[in-house]
């Protein structure tokens, strides 16, 4: 069978219309982006910029409900001096049209993004000179703050704070939040007691629930101040197979109680933080037992306070 030229052109127009009349708008919107190079009163250079954007969450456990994230970054880059500034605000949308606002938060903060563990959102607050970016983990359904922390993985690109994961489980993820005293925010330490130093707040928390907050004061040299050297999670070699626990990027997958229904089956792992007040270094030993950070079980070295808040 042939077909003539009349006919191809007839066909690939009618193509056209029906690719036209496929296309369904669920919802639309648009805003406006702007940069901004200028000295201000005090002589400093400043870029600013502010920044419109979209993007579409997809939910944890159903794939198709989706959340649409419609967010207003402003920031201010100091160029001759070390500095940066900045505010967020954003609105979160859901519905087959996102049509339902589910409500709006904002605050102030430098940048954000998303987990890749669920419909997690991550906000963030930089600093300058020796402060340490301040991270916050909502949970973009319910507009909830999880947990604060500040990142010990060395990540090109922060997505989650020290998280165990209990493969087949229904348990959920548990966060660990590890603050130190240079944070840029969320530093809501209590005062230590009489020749101690704040060092250290440490969370943990489920998507549900907070569920623990821990302070950790230090005894300092004259002329210094605490220094987080390390934080990281590491097996606890008391616990049965937690030698089958397997970290990664600040994630422990918990293959130990692979398929568990209780949370008090949680545990296998330690928070291991190496701390220095200008003297010899410090070791804290926090093992995860019952689904907390257990303090009884813990090795707290001279010099060192932990209680719980």
């Amino acid at each position: 069978m042939s077909f003539n030229h009349k006919t191809l052109l007839v066909g690939a127009l009618l193509l056209s219309l029906t690719a036209v009349a496929a296309e369904t708008i669920y919802y639309q919107t648009s805003g406006l982006s702007n940069f901004k190079y200028y000295t201000n009163s005090d002589g400093q250079k400043i870029a600013e910029k502010t920044i419109q954007n979209y993007d579409v969450v997809h939910s944890y456990g159903d794939p198709g409900q989706l959340y649409l994230v419609d967010s207003q970054l402003n920031r201010q880059e100091y160029i001759n001096v070390d500095g940066v500034s900045g505010s967020l605000k954003w609105k979160v949308r859901s519905g087959a049209d996102f049509g339902n606002v589910l409500y709006e938060k904002s605050e102030v903060a430098t940048d954000y993004g998303f987990s890749d563990l669920g419909p997690l959102m991550l906000t963030a607050l930089d600093g300058c000179c020796a402060s340490v970016s301040g991270y916050r983990l909502y949970d973009v359904p319910t507009g909830k703050l999880i947990i604060s922390f500040n990142d010990f993985t060395d990540s090109e690109v922060v997505r989650h704070p020290f998280t165990l994961d209990i493969p087949n489980s229904k348990l959920g993820y548990r966060f660990i939040g590890v603050i130190s005293g240079d944070s840029t925010r969320d530093l809501d330490f209590v005062p230590p007691e009489s020749g101690y130093t704040n060092t250290l707040l440490l969370k943990y928390a489920s998507r549900a629930a907070f569920l623990q907050r821990i302070q950790v004061d230090m005894q300092v040299a004259d002329g210094y101040a605490p220094s987080i050297l390390e934080a990281k999670l590491e097996a606890d070699p008391t616990v049965v197979n937690s030698d089958k626990i397997e970290f990664r990027d600040g994630i422990a997958s918990m293959w130990n109680i692979d398929g568990a229904a209780s949370p008090s089956a949680i545990e296998g792992v330690q928070l291991r933080i190496v701390v220095n007040g200008g003297e010899d270094d410090k070791v804290i030993i926090i093992p995860v037992v019952n689904d907390r950070l257990n303090l009884e079980k813990a090795q707290i070295p001279s010099g060192v306070k932990i209680h719980t808040l």
